[in-house]
This record gives C-alpha cells, sequence and structure tokens, in this order.
C-alpha cells in the first residue's frame, strides 16, 4: 500500500511539476526535467517488481533494509544541506522563491499527511503491526521533513556557488546558457558522475538578470551563451 500511495504522489506530482515548468522556464528545459524523473520512475518501479518477486519472509527483509538505507540518504542529505549553506558563505543576490518551491511545500505535505494516516492505522485496535509498516511512516515523515525544507528557501547566488533546492559549488558548473522565453531561463551544465539531473533550470526575473549576469562572468571560466 504504501509504495502504491509513494508512486501515485510521485506520478501526480511529475504531471503537474512538468506543465507548471514549462510555463516557468520554458518546454526544453522542462522536458530535460520530465525525462530524469521517469527515469528515476522508472528504477524505482523495477526494484518494486523484484522485491514482489522475491519470498515473502525474504521480502520482508530486503524491505526493511532499502527503508533503512532511504531514511539514511535522506537524514544525511539533509544534514549536508545544512552543512553547505552555511558553507556558502554570504548571499549576493536572493533570486527569491519559484514555482517548484512552492510545489516542494505541497508534496511535503503530503507525505507528511500520509505518514500520519498510516501511523494511525497502525494503532488501529486489532491491526497486525510490522516493523516495515514503522519504517514506512518514518521513511515518509523523513521526506516530508526535508521536502518541506527545501521548499522553505530561496533560490540564492551566494559566494560560494548556487543555493537551490541544494547547494552547486562554482566548481561544479560546468558551463551556462541563457534560453527560454525573453532569455530568463538560465541552465547550468553540471559535473557530475552520475547521468541524471547533470542540468539545472531556474527563471531569473529581468531585474535581476544583469547583475546574475556579471557574477556568473565574475566566479566562472567556462564555455557560455552572453545572449
Amino acid at each position: 500500500m504504501f509504495w502504491i500511495i509513494f508512486i501515485g504522489i510521485f506520478v501526480i506530482a511529475m504531471g503537474i511539476g512538468h506543465g507548471i515548468r514549462s510555463r516557468e522556464v520554458g518546454k526544453k528545459a522542462a522536458a530535460r526535467d520530465f525525462l530524469s524523473g521517469i527515469i528515476s520512475l522508472a528504477v524505482i518501479i523495477i526494484v518494486l517488481i523484484g522485491l514482489h518477486l522475491l519470498g515473502t519472509p525474504l521480502r520482508l527483509n530486503v524491505g526493511m533494509i532499502i527503508f533503512l538505507i532511504g531514511m539514511a540518504f535522506v537524514w544525511t542529505y539533509f544534514i549536508i544541506l545544512l552543512r553547505r549553506k552555511k558553507e556558502a558563505a554570504s548571499v549576493l543576490i536572493d533570486i527569491g522563491r519559484s514555482t517548484q518551491h512552492k510545489l516542494l511545500l505541497v508534496a511535503g505535505g503530503l507525505f507528511l499527511l500520509i505518514g500520519i494516516i498510516d501511523l494511525v492505522d497502525l494503532f488501529e485496535p486489532g491491526s497486525k503491526t510490522r516493523i516495515n509498516d514503522a519504517f514506512s511512516c518514518l521513511l515518509l515523515f523523513s521526506c516530508g521533513v526535508l521536502m518541506i525544507y527545501q521548499g522553505r528557501g530561496h533560490y540564492e547566488i551566494r559566494e560560494g556557488g548556487l543555493y537551490l533546492e541544494s547547494f552547486i559549488k562554482w566548481q561544479q558548473i560546468k558551463s551556462y546558457e541563457w534560453e527560454g522565453k525573453d532569455n530568463l531561463t538560465l541552465t547550468l551544465r553540471l559535473r557530475r558522475r552520475f547521468p541524471l539531473y547533470r542540468s539545472r533550470s531556474l527563471h531569473i526575473p529581468a531585474l535581476h538578470k544583469e547583475a546574475v549576469k556579471k557574477l556568473l562572468e565574475q566566479y566562472l571560466q567556462t564555455d557560455k551563451d552572453i545572449s
């Protein structure tokens, strides 16, 4: 039940997010994000199918390990995010909040709500409490807390790099270009080992564009589109 709910939220969020992102950063940039999301979803489904094919005792044990790894990843990422925000130094330009921040708040709230519903079910009279059910609630709460934290943030350019939903150091940026309507979408090409999410696109309000361009030229020595 947990995984059905999880995938349902993921699919709905992807559809809504793609529509909103298309209007905000343009169809080209939104399509790249959507493709990465589809690949991530495919990986999750493959893992779930593999779990389903296992025998019950083994499935429960492997499921518990996956929940534990998931929680460890979420909280490790959260701690790293907090630490890097402190290391990013002072804010040079506060670009503000995007619709993606609002979506993260909504998604985080939904994860917390589903976690609470599952938690209530665990204590229903006559219900059989399994440790995997408890871990699923903890994973939902963990994801919800992380999403709400990210959703309360702003896009910022700092001395140490760019603070988006995560922190990107200047050294991680391979190149950048301006695209989309009125060339107000900034797309960053990132140096990453994994093939997914090697680019990030964000809408830059017109009043901040010139200041952002100057900072990019100041801090980066990359191949770039000056438009």
